[in-house]
């Protein structure tokens, strides 16, 4: 089977990319080098500010001064090992924004240094915190739901 004319393109040009093969770095190269494909949100958002929610890292996105808003709490991709708040700034402002929904953004500690189920518990422990915390954040804790991209949909 040949490849499709684009696609081998596609793979030709990588190919001729700079960097080494991600399988060749330690995670801190790798997550360095994704940091480089970064650009910050301008994305206009109510407001954005960092939370503790029990332990874990989090980021509340609020569209609004709206009182009781539904949570989305929101965990990042990266294959358990790459990417942090910063990365999915833009999505979750976006998701705030157009859900007209609070979004709290998950920040759990990445692979390999925090093996399995160290991802999985810094999820949870940040669900029951939101639960818990819900109305202290403007929200309602019975309009939440829990969703992710790639790894964080699986988390």
């Amino acid at each position: 089977m040949t490849l499709h004319v684009q696609t081998k393109a596609l793979l030709d040009l990588l190919a001729m990319r700079a960097e080494p093969a991600l399988e060749t770095m330690t995670p801190v190269e790798a997550r360095e080098m994704t940091l480089r494909y970064y650009i910050p949100s301008d994305y206009e958002i109510f407001s954005r500010r960092d939370v503790d929610a029990g332990g874990v890292p989090a980021r509340l996105y609020l569209p609004s001064a709206e009182k009781n808003l539904g949570l989305c709490i929101f965990i990042h991709g990266g294959g358990w090992v790459f990417h942090t708040l910063d990365d999915y700034d833009d999505v979750c402002r976006r998701l705030a924004v157009q859900s007209g929904q609070a979004v709290l953004s998950i920040d759990y500690r990445l692979a390999p240094e925090f093996a399995f189920p160290t991802p999985f518990d810094d999820c949870m422990t940040a669900v029951k915190w939101a639960r818990d915390n819900a109305a202290s954040l403007g929200c309602d804790a019975s309009r939440m739901v829990v969703c992710g991209d790639s790894a964080g949909g699986n988390l």
